[in-house]
């Protein structure tokens, strides 16, 4: 305030010098205080930035995440009345982060991809609308296009990066809660009777309410916000990728000017593709058990070549990089 303000402000309010409650010297002492908190800062920064900070920092994480794959497990067989607590503070604390991290970047339309509307629609039936069609509607997308991704996008267990282990709570926490919801415990949530439950009722349906979540999709980023091309998108990321099994897919076959279109076409059949199993896993418990260690397992295997292929390269140079803007 007193670097705003002048003194005859203060003397408007009849602070100064009747009061004596403001001396000219405090002026000088927080020239004084602004200058030791710039200095802090910027050797805190310093700090940060050095190699040294970094490997503290990721083995700290490498902890946490790996405390977190003993955990949630553990959870899931021990407590599975307490699941639904333990996903709604990860998703919030996490997706929060998530929102703060990419929107610094112009990432945050990463926020509006299909697996995101299925997380918000997993924590509306936890504490909004527990109805039986918004179980099928969470059951259907949760172990079909949500988990699938995991293969799909290569979603990687890399316990000390915090934006790959989001990634991967985003895709992999949801199926583990539906799976002990559905075959485990129940408790108070409103399940759909399996005996009556039928396969059209689990593809139809969503199918529909995915198409609508597609066109609204396609009306904010294609049609609204036409004009932000520093958004990235994730058809945007994959054209400018120019890599790998999706890129080759849909992307390139279109070119550049309908490679939206093109990418958005093989979501709507890939979605049709793994909608089927749907069903199948919610009638039985083994069945179900089985897909969850198969999606688990490759997000191992993606991890493994994750460390081995790219991260010991990566990160030892990102680490002399450090060194030489510190030095």
């Amino acid at each position: 305030l007193t670097l705003l303000m002048s003194v005859a402000d203060f003397e408007d309010w009849g602070l100064y010098p009747g009061d004596h409650l403001l001396h000219l010297d405090s002026f000088v002492d927080t020239q004084r205080i602004k200058t030791a908190v710039d200095g802090r800062r910027a050797a805190l920064l310093h700090r940060m930035r050095s190699a040294g900070f970094i490997k503290k920092k990721d083995k700290l994480t490498f902890l946490v995440g790996v405390a977190n794959t003993i955990g949630t497990p553990y959870l899931l067989a021990a407590c599975p009345e307490w699941f639904p607590t333990w996903y709604t503070f990860k998703a919030i604390t996490l997706l929060t982060w998530r929102f703060v991290s990419y929107y610094s970047q112009n990432w945050h339309y990463f926020l509006l991809d299909f697996c995101y509307f299925v997380n918000l629609l997993c924590l509306v039936y936890l504490h909004v609308w527990p109805s039986q069609e918004l179980f099928i509607l969470c059951w259907s997308f949760v172990f079909g296009p949500l988990s699938w991704a995991i293969i799909a996008w290569k979603n990687s267990m890399v316990f000390h990066s915090v934006d790959k282990m989001t990634s991967l709570f985003v895709h992999l926490n949801a199926p583990l809660m539906l799976y002990g919801m559905r075959h485990k415990w129940s408790g108070n949530y409103v399940l759909p009777d399996p005996d009556t439950t039928t396969f059209s009722q689990m593809f139809i349906g969503p199918l529909a309410v995915y198409l609508v979540w597609q066109f609204l999709y396609w009306l904010k980023v294609y049609v609204y916000s036409k004009e932000k091309s520093d958004r990235v998108t994730s058809a945007r990321w994959l054209l400018d990728s120019k890599k790998g099994f999706i890129y080759n897919l849909a992307i390139k076959p279109f070119g550049p000017a309908y490679a939206d279109y093109g990418f958005m076409l093989l979501q709507l059949l890939y979605t049709m593709v793994v909608l089927l199993p749907g069903w199948l896993l919610y009638q039985y418990d083994w069945l179900c058990l089985l897909f969850i260690l198969f999606v688990g397992a490759a997000s191992i295997w993606n991890g493994a070549g994750y460390y081995f292929e790219v991260f010991v390269t990566r990160y030892e140079r990102m680490l002399k990089e450090a060194e030489q803007k510190n030095n």
